[in-house]
């Protein structure tokens, strides 16, 4: 599992991860919390042999060939207060 998170003067997320010997993707992420941009990073993960065996949708060996990437709000997180709303933009490009 990995963290990406932008520079401390950035709130866009744009990253290049590899995903195999000869993949690579391009990652940006932006969000905003009621109307304000927040600072995303992107969570990549794999849930690898041992959690893909107990994952009932999931194939035992279908781990090998994929990655998750998710948006999230890890720091200086806001309150979301009832009637708020709370969006994020993801792109992933393969390279």
């Amino acid at each position: 599992d990995r963290v990406y998170t932008p520079p401390k003067e950035k709130m866009d997320l744009s990253v290049t991860i590899a995903a195999g010997p000869s993949n690579n993707i391009s990652l940006t992420a932006s969000g905003e919390v009621d109307g304000t941009n927040v600072p995303v990073s992107g969570v990549v993960w794999n849930p690898h042999e041992e959690k893909a065996n107990g994952m009932g949708d999931f194939g035992d060996d279908q781990y090998v060939d994929m990655i998750c990437v998710e948006p999230g709000l890890l720091s200086d997180v806001p309150s979301l207060e009832g009637g708020k709303k709370a969006s994020f933009t993801q792109v992933i490009t393969c390279l």
